[in-house]
């Protein structure tokens, strides 16, 4: 009776054949049918009234002393109320961690210009300058855009903030993977080249140097340029972050 009301059949469903009782649902016929009834398993989703309801069917066999098969035993457990709590439970946990991401790039990203932090940075150079770490040869250059404060002044904090960001999009379209650019502070950005000797990173820089040059001669009335400098990238993480 229980899973008669369950599948909303009458009362006298009771002594009635399968066929006639789940005839709405082919899909439970056709695992009644099933020759192979020892420990067969299956899930269904199933439209009963107005809804949608799941169930899970399980199937096992009686035998006799002899181990001969007299009857078959079907159960029908309706698990839609575990089903939605689970699937609550997995949207609340999709949610957490999509919020620990949102967290995580607030810490690691700068809100304006999305490079990289500064304690991203000293963390990342914590990791190459490890003790008996085998990282290959880097290189750390310090940028900073020239008379920066005139373009605040003259032209308004919106236009130095366009600056910026048009800087750090400049340099991430010519790093490579493993390279990063991070925001040291105001106008100030890092960036650190993996497997990047000396004199090759000061041919990107300059690279780099004269792309901005060309930008602010097409786009930005205010006309900055960059400098760039380069510390020694073989000493310790405490020497890099200073």
């Amino acid at each position: 009776l229980a899973a008669g009301r369950c599948f909303g059949l009458k009362e006298d469903c009771m002594g009635k054949p399968a066929a006639e009782m789940f005839a709405a649902w082919p899909e439970v016929l056709a695992f009644l049918r099933q020759a192979d009834a020892r420990g067969l398993r299956q899930e269904f989703i199933l439209r009963i009234g107005m809804q949608e309801m799941i169930f899970d069917a399980h199937s096992s066999v009686l035998e006799n002393n002899s181990g001969q098969v007299y009857a078959r035993l079907i159960t029908l457990r309706n698990s839609t109320q575990r089903y939605r709590a689970e699937q609550l439970l997995h949207n609340k946990l999709q949610e957490i961690n999509e919020l620990h991401d949102k967290v995580k790039e607030l810490a690691e990203r700068d809100s304006l210009t999305h490079a990289y932090t500064r304690r991203y940075l000293e963390d990342h150079l914590a990791e190459l300058t490890r003790p008996n770490a085998e990282t290959p040869p880097f290189s750390v250059a310090l940028l900073d855009i020239d008379d920066f404060k005139k373009t605040n002044d003259h032209y308004g904090h919106r236009a130095g903030d366009q600056v910026l960001i048009a800087l750090v999009e400049m340099i991430n379209a010519q790093l490579g993977e493993r390279d990063i650019v991070c925001r040291f502070g105001g106008e100030e950005f890092v960036i650190v080249l993996a497997d990047t000797g000396l004199s090759h990173a000061v041919g990107k820089l300059e690279n780099l140097r004269e792309q901005f040059e060309q930008l602010a001669l097409t786009g930005n009335p205010a006309g900055n340029t960059i400098s760039a400098g380069f510390p020694n990238s073989h000493g310790t993480a405490e020497r890099m972050r200073n």
